[in-house]
C-alpha cells in the first residue's frame, strides 16, 4: 500500500493492527506494553493497546477514560490514532492526524 488510505476524522476499527517498530504511544512507554509476535514481527491491535494501558495505569486513571495517540508510520504514509478525546464516541478510535512518513 503507497498512498495514506486514511483521512483525517476518519473513525478507525480498533482491529487495525501497528507493529512495534513503526509505533509510538505519546505520553506512555511502548515497551511496557506485551506485544504479540508472528516470524519476529511485533504487533498490537489499537484496542489491545488501550486495554493493556488502562490495565497497567488503573489506579491512576481510576476507571475513567485514557488519552491516547498512537503514531503508526509505515514509511511512504504515516496516521495519527487517538481515542478518549471525544466524549460522544469513548472508545471509538479516530484519525487525528496523517504525514508522508519518512522515506
Amino acid at each position: 500500500m503507497c498512498g495514506n488510505p486514511f483521512r483525517i476524522w476518519d473513525e478507525v476499527d480498533g482491529e487495525f493492527v501497528v507493529e512495534r517498530i513503526m509505533t509510538e504511544i505519546i505520553g506512555y512507554d511502548k515497551d511496557d506494553l506485551v506485544w504479540d509476535e508472528n516470524e519476529g514481527h511485533e504487533y498490537l491491535t489499537l484496542n489491545q493497546i488501550l486495554g493493556q494501558v488502562m490495565e497497567k495505569n488503573k489506579t491512576e486513571l481510576n476507571g475513567t477514560m485514557p488519552f491516547l495517540r498512537v503514531e503508526y508510520e509505515s514509511g511512504l504514509w504515516g496516521v495519527i490514532f487517538e481515542v478518549g478525546n471525544h466524549p460522544e464516541k469513548e472508545r471509538q478510535w479516530v484519525v487525528h492526524g496523517i504525514t508522508k512518513g519518512y522515506a
